[in-house]
């Protein structure tokens, strides 16, 4: 019995600080992040979704949105949600 009731989607790739500690090559982040960038001008997630809950669409309660820095890439996730909230009736909770 499937018992998942998540997605988690990659937003973006990029991350405004400069912290010390981080090992994280960001020139290599960006052409992630310009990857990421293109496959959210397509329907690519969406459809992704779709087939994974194919069968029970109501399975699918939360979206993890995760990324270098999530927040950054809000303005990739506004594009895709209303999908989401139009298929996935029971989609109420967001995670970052």
């Amino acid at each position: 019995k499937d018992t998942y009731d998540n997605i988690v989607l990659y937003i973006n790739a990029t991350c405004n600080l400069n912290c010390t500690y981080c090992y994280i090559d960001k020139i290599h982040f960006k052409k992630i992040d310009d990857i990421l960038a293109k496959s959210f001008e397509t329907d690519y997630y969406f459809d992704f979704t779709k087939e994974i809950f194919r069968d029970h669409p109501q399975k699918l309660k939360r979206i993890e949105f995760w990324g270098g820095e999530p927040s950054l890439g809000l303005h990739r996730m506004y594009k895709i949600l209303p999908k989401f909230f139009n298929h996935f009736k029971n989609l109420n909770e967001f995670m970052m």
